[in-house]
């Protein structure tokens, strides 16, 4: 039996379309898995170059906070050497300052305090942290300055009692200046002649 032309040419259409379908297919495929592996490799360097910086990031921070941390030593190491010096200060004002104020007449006789005596003794050993005296001579070297003592005294719960009691007790961050009871009458005396008036 013949087979005829159209027959063959169909069928031969037929596995063309069929081999261009497959190969169109396998192409787009192709295609496809190209475009997908490009994008996973973009996103594994996007992941390694995010990986990257945060490391330098965390080396950055790792820099700075070791830096705070010796800032902090040297600090420390300077506010201990401050507070030494206060302290030898202190201690060599306390030795130099007579034992009984000066002009008494005999030993027992009352002590006389003067709130001049008080603003001298405190320009003396007060001023290197406070500002003791509108008209001192020396700004204090403390930096920030300890408030001044016209502020402190004029503080509402300040009175003679309370700044004697805190003058003979231990004074925290202060060094301890050993004042005899009379240098701190002397200087409550002082101190209370700043007090406002109302």
């Amino acid at each position: 039996m013949p087979v005829s032309n159209k027959l063959i040419t169909l069928a031969a259409l037929a596995i063309v379309v069929g081999l261009s379908a497959e190969a169109w297919t396998r192409i787009s495929v192709d295609r496809d898995l190209r475009e997908s592996a490009a994008a996973l490799t973009a996103r594994a360097n996007s992941s390694d170059a995010a990986a990257t910086l945060a490391g330098v990031k965390a080396e950055q921070a790792l820099a700075r906070a070791n830096e705070a941390v010796a800032q902090a030593e040297r600090a420390a190491a300077l506010a201990a050497e401050a507070k030494d010096t206060a302290d030898r200060t202190a201690a060599s004002i306390a030795l130099a300052l007579p034992e009984t104020p000066p002009g008494a007449a005999q030993p027992g006789a009352p002590v006389h305090t003067s709130a001049e005596q008080g603003r001298g003794l405190a320009l003396l050993i007060c001023s290197a942290c406070h500002v003791v005296s509108p008209d001192q001579q020396l700004a204090p070297t403390l930096r920030p300055p300890a408030p001044d003592f016209h502020a402190l005294v004029n503080r509402p719960a300040t009175d003679a009692q309370s700044l004697g009691g805190f003058l003979r007790a231990p004074h925290g961050k202060m060094p301890d200046a050993m004042l005899a009871n009379y240098q701190i009458n002397a200087l409550v005396a002082y101190l209370m002649s700043l007090k406002d008036q109302r």
